[in-house]
């Protein structure tokens, strides 16, 4: 029994900041995980949106107030268009694979907010390097994990 717990692998989703782990989870289904943070050059608020699939985090939305350093000017595949959507520019149904680990490294101006559709929210407000993580783990080390933290 105990070899099948490390055979069997789970997905399982985590977040942190400079090696702290935020957040962490076994994927059930699909979540969202939404950054919103006041772009450092342009000093206006973005918002991207990603899907977190047992394949992938897939980039969905990109949401900003303002052309300018940085930001798009043009949808990102001739698939897609630029929409105002409630005073910010928006591309929509994006669906593009980034794979299995995302990063951003985010400064304390940023004001960057990670919100997680299961109501977690947390504000890095000191910055720092976010990295957003799919993994396979095996299904003893999950139960162990949340046998003990929760």
């Amino acid at each position: 029994m105990l070899v099948i717990g490390f055979l069997i692998r789970l997905p399982v989703i985590t977040v942190s900041c400079e090696n702290q782990v935020l957040y962490e989870k076994p994927l059930k289904g699909e979540i969202e995980i939404t950054l919103e943070y006041v772009h450092s050059v342009e000093r206006i608020t973005v918002i991207e949106v990603f899907r977190v699939k047992s394949d992938g985090i897939y980039l969905e939305k990109l949401l900003w107030q303002s052309f300018g350093s940085g930001l798009p000017s043009e949808p990102i595949n001739t698939k897609l268009s630029i929409t105002e959507v409630e005073g910010f520019y928006c591309i929509d149904d994006i669906g593009e694979n980034l794979g299995f680990e995302i990063t951003a490294w985010f400064i304390p101006e940023n004001m960057c907010k990670v919100q997680i559709n299961d109501g977690y929210v947390v504000r890095l407000n000191n910055g720092g390097l976010l990295v957003i993580r799919l993994a396979y783990k095996p299904i003893a080390e999950v139960m162990v994990k949340q046998l003990f933290e929760g």
